[in-house]
């Protein structure tokens, strides 16, 4: 049994707020028979701030490389530090100018749990929140997430995947393959 939490966050997306949590309760049942994945027993959806995603986002690259640098030998690094320097550079430059566009993201949380963040201007901004049919495969993606972090402990974190080439990384996460939707 999976219990779900949406939360509105900005206090001004009740709306919203309620029509996720319909269309969650009706994709739940449908993660483990489509994708064979079970979800974690507390799927959370949070309806925030751009500014409070661009914080959470920053949050998950400092623990990635966190983490990362812990598993690193001495040798390696200098490597880590400087694709680290690198990717907060990129995240410095470019997270202003996304954080109004992002629809959503699924980050780690502790206790194997993880939490959506949806933002209301990314998802108008797309043009997400007035169709319900781009709604529910937004909120669906994402649900999904739950269960991949939840099969692979969150083993799977951006900071790792340079090991892999990145559009594997990217496939792996996101549930395509790598040669793109044909498979070729």
């Amino acid at each position: 049994m999976t219990d779900i939490e949406v939360l509105d966050e900005t206090g001004t997306n009740a709306t919203l707020q309620h029509r996720i949590d319909r269309i969650l309760t009706e994709v739940v049942p449908l993660v483990h028979p489509t994708t064979e994945l079970d979800l974690p027993h507390l799927v959370i959806f949070r309806i925030v701030s751009p500014q409070t995603w661009q914080s959470e986002q920053l949050t998950q690259m400092n623990q990635a490389f966190t983490a990362l640098r812990a598993r690193q030998p001495w040798w390696k690094m200098l490597a880590v530090v400087r694709r680290e320097a690198a990717a907060r550079s990129v995240f410095r430059r470019t997270a202003p100018l996304l954080r109004d566009l992002v629809m959503g993201a699924t980050l780690s949380g502790p206790d194997l749990l993880s939490e959506t963040i949806l933002t209301p201007q990314g998802l108008h901004h797309t043009g997400v929140s007035t169709d319900e049919t781009y709604l529910t495969q937004v909120v669906a993606h994402q649900l999904v997430h739950h269960a991949q972090n939840r099969a692979s402990k969150h083993g799977t974190r951006w900071a790792d995947s340079r090991s892999a080439p990145p559009r594997l990384a990217i496939s792996v996460l996101e549930g395509g393959t790598p040669a793109g939707p044909t498979g070729r």
